[in-house]
C-alpha cells in the first residue's frame, strides 16, 4: 500500500486484515526485520546463479529499505539496523540445520559467522 500510494499519490488504497489489525501475520512479526527468507535457498535452488545472487541481495536490502521508510515518514518505532542471531540450542540437528543454513548464506556471498557456544555467549 504504502509503494502504490508513493507511486501514484491519487490512489486510493485499502488494508484488510482478517480479524483485527495485528491478528494476522502483521502481527506475529513481533516488529523485527530480517534480511532472509525461510526456505529461500530451496525456492531459489533453479535459477540461475546470478539471479539466485541477485534476489538474495534485494532480501537484505529491505532491512535498508524499511529504514529508510521509518526515517523519511518519522515512524516513531525504534528502528534499529543490526543484525541477526539464529540459535542451534541444544540438539545436533539444530547444528546441522544452522551449518546448512549459513552456508546457504555464505554460497550467496552473504554476511555470516557461526560462534561457538563461548563466543555466543560471550555477546548475549
Amino acid at each position: 500500500a504504502y509503494y502504490l500510494t508513493e507511486h501514484e499519490p491519487g490512489l486510493s488504497v485499502s488494508v484488510f486484515e482478517a480479524n483485527h489489525v495485528g491478528h494476522g501475520a502483521s502481527g506475529r512479526a513481533g516488529g523485527w526485520v530480517m534480511g532472509a527468507l525461510d526456505g529461500q535457498a530451496a525456492l531459489l535452488a533453479t535459477v540461475e546463479p546470478q539471479v539466485r545472487a541477485a534476489a538474495a541481495q534485494a532480501v537484505i536490502d529491505t532491512v535498508a529499505e524499511v529504514g529508510r521508510v521509518v526515517a523519511e515518514e518519522r515512524i516513531p518505532c525504534g528502528f534499529h539496523h543490526g543484525g541477526m542471531v539464529r540459535v542451534a540450542a541444544r540438539h545436533p540437528r539444530q547444528l546441522g540445520r544452522l551449518a546448512k543454513y549459513a552456508a546457504a548464506i555464505a554460497a550467496e556471498g552473504g554476511p555470516v559467522e557461526v560462534l561457538d557456544a563461548g563466543r555466543a555467549a560471550g555477546i548475549a
